[in-house]
């Protein structure tokens, strides 16, 4: 059985032996494929000769690796959508610490409560850095917001009489 949020290991719904079983029989195909045309247009050769085995052993190697490489993608594509629809859906998240409840459990209990950092790097790849925007920066720095400011006009005053930049 297939983790929650998590797509079936092939992503359609078929199981993975299914796709085997189909896989193995594509194979087996193209590998007799050259010995099936010759045997339609020329019937003089016979089915065994050597360069259709030769042939045959080669386009199945060939297809046996593009066959895999391709169920390989489809299976990280099944989950990467997985992924994208369950953070797609609703989250229930505090309305004053920014916690989100992430379905374990009870909500009245703390346990089952978590940062939105660790909530998302755990079911993603992404990685949070931390910053301030600057209405938060107004908000509760005041005076650094102000010396910010200073400090990019007058660069930008210094920049425009050393000519580095144009008047508007």
């Amino acid at each position: 059985m297939s983790e929650p949020g998590r797509a079936n290991v092939t992503g359609g719904g078929m199981s993975l032996s299914i796709h085997l079983v189909f896989w193995a029989l594509i194979v087996l195909f193209m590998a007799n494929l050259n010995a099936l045309v010759d045997a339609v247009f020329h019937p003089e050769i016979p089915y065994f000769d050597s360069e259709h085995i030769i042939v045959g052993i080669t386009t199945a190697l060939v297809s046996a690796v593009l066959f895999g490489a391709l169920l390989m993608y489809i299976r990280n594509l099944s989950n990467a959508l997985a992924t994208i629809r369950s953070l797609e859906a609703f989250l229930s998240i505090c309305s004053h610490c920014k916690k989100i409840h992430n379905g374990d459990g009870d909500p009245g209990e703390l346990t089952s409560w978590q940062p939105i950092e660790a909530y998302v790097t755990e079911r993603t790849r992404t990685q949070f850095s931390h910053g301030i925007c600057p209405e938060c920066l107004h908000q509760l720095f005041p005076d650094t917001a102000r010396r910010l400011r200073k400090e990019s006009l007058g660069s930008a005053e210094d920049s425009l009489r050393r000519g580095g930049g144009s008047k508007p």
